[in-house]
């Protein structure tokens, strides 16, 4: 690890895109849910509601 963002970086990230299903996609319902945006149901697919959740997040 140099802290730096680079190639092996970029590999190692896991992404979770529409259509995904699995334990992060639950991971991230749940964190949606907790930070007040509602993503449906906790149904480990990346779904309407996750992509609806995800939507209503301000950019910074």
């Amino acid at each position: 690890m140099d802290g730096r963002w680079g190639a092996k970086t970029k590999a190692a990230i896991d992404t979770v895109q529409k259509g995904a299903k699995g334990n992060l996609t639950w991971i991230l319902q749940s964190a949606l849910y907790l930070e007040g945006f509602n993503p449906g149901s906790f149904d480990s697919i990346f779904g309407k509601g996750t992509e609806s959740a995800l939507s209503k997040i301000p950019e910074s």
